[in-house]
């Protein structure tokens, strides 16, 4: 008798160091707007995450600007591209320029602070894929959300990566 051979592929996942995102979200002035606007991200850093292989996002859409960057996070256009830089072929942000970005709005724009805020914990702990880095594509996905948040109205939920479940109904059940 011969035994079928599988394929099988063996995946690992980083897990990044979340003490700093941690202390950021501990500085969120209103948890339940912040909830309206965002999402339930803040618990993302406390729960284990369960990967679904059906993600929204498909890569078509267009690659923001600097200037629409700097809009969505109440940044200097001129700071942006200043910090917009390539890491392993991929334009982006660094995670240290973003967190210093939310420590200063944490105490100046709670706005500013919580969509940068966000936007970390997509970049951290939801698509990492280059360590220490929010890539392009990261703040593509982020944008996106954003818009089909508010256009639907989905409450309490990130609409965008109905694929991941952390120990709720899937967003598209809220429906």
């Amino acid at each position: 008798m011969e035994l079928e051979r599988r394929n099988t592929k063996k995946y690992t996942f980083k897990c990044p160091d979340l003490t700093e995102l941690k202390k950021l979200g501990s500085m969120i002035v209103s948890p339940e707007d912040f909830r309206a606007q965002y999402g339930r991200l803040v618990g993302i850093l406390k729960t284990k995450v369960e990967v679904s292989d059906k993600l929204p996002f498909n890569g078509s859409e267009k690659t923001p600007t600097p200037a629409a960057i700097a809009e969505a996070f109440h940044l200097k256009t001129s700071v942006v591209k200043a910090n917009f830089i390539t890491k392993g072929g991929i334009l982006g942000l660094t995670s240290r320029f973003l967190m210093d970005k939310a420590f200063i709005f944490a105490e100046a724009d709670i706005y500013a602070f919580e969509a940068i805020f966000s936007l970390l914990i997509y970049g951290i702990v939801l698509f990492l894929n280059i360590d220490d880095f929010v890539d392009v594509n990261v703040v593509r996905i982020f944008l996106i959300g954003r818009i089909h948040r508010s256009s639907v109205g989905l409450r309490g939920s990130c609409p965008l990566i109905k694929g991941i479940y952390i120990g709720m109904t899937p967003p598209m059940m809220l429906e």
